[in-house]
């Protein structure tokens, strides 16, 4: 996957805090993706969603922390 495919992946998920977990809802069907049962905290949703949309390339990043966290600052 290259870099321009993974962006319009990332673009198509978004995470949402329901009650104190966190869940990945996918903008083209609308359900929730990844564990059923969500995650304990917005960087681990985060990162779990990088890795859905990478393939599980993502986990092999050396700087994954720095890039979850610009990524949460963005958005």
């Amino acid at each position: 996957m290259n870099f321009s495919n993974l962006l319009n992946s990332l673009l198509t998920e978004t995470v949402r805090k329901e009650g104190n977990r966190y869940y990945i809802y996918s903008h083209r069907t609308g359900k929730k993706i990844g564990k059923g049962d969500g995650y304990g905290s917005r960087g681990a949703a985060v990162k779990s969603m990088m890795m859905i949309a990478s393939h599980g390339g993502f986990a092999k990043n050396p700087n994954k922390s720095s890039v979850i966290k610009k990524y949460e600052q963005r958005h």
